[in-house]
């Protein structure tokens, strides 16, 4: 054993399905927990709390060694409301321990968590959005071999624990969920301005609802591009579709609409000169604009749509002009012909 070489016991390391499994590996000997600590260290996660990203930036101040192992960083947004001591104690997201046993304003548990959950939003109240992007686009800088980057919403989490450590962490001590309403807008505005000085990272991972044409900030060393959900009002499709021209190295897009509102793209506006991947969930277009998406884009090979309904046209005629001019460009997933009454 000792004579397999460290990239062999990292790739190994790697397919193991969970967290604990690395742990576990990492028990063997010294040498096998320091290859499952670099394995650990490829994915951080952080939440956006002024005192969760101090911790993970003093963590990578006391071991610089493990900001070279990272190469994903996801960044969760939350969102919480000021609350009285009563509102807080009967909240819907109320999350403490024993919900029978908080009933007690004389329970010291329940005081303790209120004090932390009062001197939390002093914080957060103090923090701007300055603040943040000071603190945000330090972190990143700190990552050299950063390659893709999420930025998520806590409320993907719903009421279920969360898996995230430093998030469960928090909710133990202030006995709070934030606000459930999926909304990365002002993560996005601060995290996007640093993407130009960071080349290294190629891979944008949207997972909330946000106006995208609003940030007017290109990116132009994205390669891949992730937005999920996909939120466009039928006012502003067009908009929309043409803001994804702020990635003009865009080689493989990914975007689902939001359920609650599958509004009519207009793809024949999107413009991506060296798209190769093309991937849509939950969306309407119409025949014509769905040929111009083809024709615009001699480098795309590969599509994937999943619900995804056609206002005008059919999808027989769409399959016959890819057999006739893009006969290589390969098409997975369910498609529907639009419903008209």
């Amino acid at each position: 054993m000792e004579k397999i070489p460290d990239e062999i016991l990292i790739a190994i390391s790697s397919e193991l399905p969970g967290v604990a499994d690395v742990g576990s590996f990492r028990l063997v000997c010294r040498r096998w927990a320091c290859v499952g600590y670099a394995v650990l260290a490829q994915h951080l996660s952080v939440v956006k709390a002024p005192g969760c990203l101090d911790e993970l930036q003093n963590f990578i101040a006391e071991n610089p060694a493990s900001a070279v192992y990272t190469q994903h960083l996801s960044i969760y947004h939350g969102f919480w409301s000021p609350q009285s001591r009563i509102d807080w104690q009967l909240h819907p997201l109320f999350f403490g321990k024993d919900i029978m046993a908080v009933q007690s304003r004389l329970d010291q548990a329940s005081e303790e968590a209120f004090h932390s959950y009062e001197e939390f939003m002093k914080v957060e109240r103090q923090t701007t959005r300055e603040d943040y992007r000071v603190k945000i686009h330090g972190l990143l800088h700190k990552l050299p071999n950063l390659r893709r980057l999420t930025i998520g919403h806590l409320s993907k989490y719903g009421f279920r624990r969360p898996r995230n450590a430093q998030y469960a962490r928090l909710i133990r001590k202030i006995w709070l969920l934030p606000r459930l309403e999926n909304d990365i807008e002002e993560a996005v505005r601060i995290v996007l301005p640093a993407l130009n000085s960071l080349p290294t990272v190629t891979q944008l991972d949207l997972l909330g609802t946000f106006t995208l044409h609003q940030t007017a900030q290109q990116c132009r060393y994205i390669t891949r591009l992730r937005i999920h959900p996909f939120f466009v009002l039928d006012s502003q499709a067009e908009a929309a579709i043409q803001s994804l021209s702020l990635f003009p190295r865009l080689q493989s897009l990914s975007i689902s609409l939001a359920p609650a509102r599958v509004a009519c793209l207009p793809l024949g506006r999107l413009s991506l000169p060296e798209m190769t991947r093309l991937e849509i969930e939950s969306a309407v277009f119409r025949y014509e604009a769905f040929i111009a998406l083809i024709d615009q884009h001699p480098h795309l090979a590969a599509l994937e749509l999943h619900n995804v309904y056609l206002r005008t046209g059919s999808w027989d005629q769409i399959r016959q002009h890819l057999r006739k001019c893009r006969p290589y460009i390969t098409v997975k997933g369910q498609v529907v012909d639009f419903l008209r009454v």
